[in-house]
């Protein structure tokens, strides 16, 4: 990486079932790592620009902290969790919108993307690292296939 060679392996596609199907895209686990040490130099530059209430893939903000985020918004919105009854001055109306992007990271506009990083990013080998991830390709254009063994490794 310091002498900028690096090449990531190319990633492996696969169809998992569970319960909808979904494709999965897995990296070498030696660029796992690399990934990792990205999101250890960018995390800290982002992470402060995040709502309190965003949980995906930060520490700290696992499943049971959106659960208690969810339970507490509940009880905000339902006189403390009692559904029954009319609104009234001392209930707040509220809605969820629960959003899934489709193939959102497969269509993600690159070029765009590391404008916004360079945004925030000012060291040139660590923005030089993410296009080599983001221009890193599937074997065989996106048709690889797995044991089924080799599917539950990677879950």
């Amino acid at each position: 990486m310091k002498a900028q060679t690096y090449k990531p392996k190319p990633i492996v596609n696969f169809i998992v079932k569970d319960p909808k199907t979904r494709k999965i895209s897995k990296s070498a686990f030696r660029d796992r790592i690399v990934h990792h040490v990205i999101i250890l130099i960018i995390e800290p530059i982002f992470d402060k620009g995040f709502i309190y209430d965003s949980c995906a893939n930060r520490k700290g903000k696992g499943n049971l902290f959106a659960l208690k985020r969810l339970d507490f918004f509940i009880k905000k919105v339902s006189r403390n969790g009692k559904i029954k009854g009319w609104f009234n001055n001392n209930q707040i109306k509220g809605y969820c919108l629960k959003a899934d992007v489709k193939h959102y990271f497969e269509e993600v506009n690159h070029e765009i993307l590391i404008k916004i990083l360079r945004r925030k990013i000012t060291d040139e080998k660590v923005i030089w690292l993410i296009e080599r991830i983001l221009a890193n390709t599937p074997i065989g254009g996106g048709r690889t296939t797995l044991s089924q063994r080799e599917c539950l490794s990677v879950i």
